[in-house]
């Protein structure tokens, strides 16, 4: 996959719909207004609303760390294929750089981080950030900070005008 895509994330209209009210009320560590909760849940509800974000929620995000993981598959002992990934985003580790012997691409194939993190033991580090495990909560505070006032966004309540 050259760029990502909304399905391929797991963000679907009744992904959004199943996640929406978990992210606007609490999930994010924010008690929204109702009228603050009347304005984000028909946004982030709407896959249309949503598209836009896509390329903010890939970007890279503040950290204090650079993780980065690299797997090789061997056949013989020799590398068949390898796969390494970003050490700028957290969402799935996009994008991965995927290398053959014939061929070298880049991949924003969220399956990749997903796979990957099924084999791992749930307490290794980065597998929340492979599972894409906070994708709810950061499309949730990207809906919020676009379609409240930012100080809205951030206080989570109505700021003083």
């Amino acid at each position: 996959m050259p760029q990502a895509e909304l399905p391929n994330l797991g963000i679907t209209p009744q992904w959004l719909n199943e996640n929406a009210g978990s992210v606007l009320r609490g999930e994010m560590g924010c008690d929204f207004t109702k009228e603050q909760n009347a304005l984000l849940l028909p946004r982030f509800t709407n896959l249309q609303e949503v598209q836009p974000l896509l390329p903010h929620l890939l970007e890279p995000g503040i950290t204090d760390d650079y993780p980065s993981i690299v797997i090789e598959i061997l056949k013989n002992g020799e590398t068949v294929w390898q796969f390494g990934s970003s050490s700028q985003s957290h969402l799935f580790m996009l994008p991965w750089a995927v290398a053959t012997p014939k061929e070298s691409f880049t991949s924003y194939n969220a399956e990749i981080g997903r796979r990957l993190a099924r084999l791992l033991p749930e307490q290794f580090v980065n597998r929340d950030r492979l599972s894409g495990a906070n994708l709810s909560r950061e499309l949730g505070g990207l809906v919020a900070t676009r379609f409240l006032d930012l100080c809205e966004a951030i206080a989570c309540k109505p700021c003083p005008k």
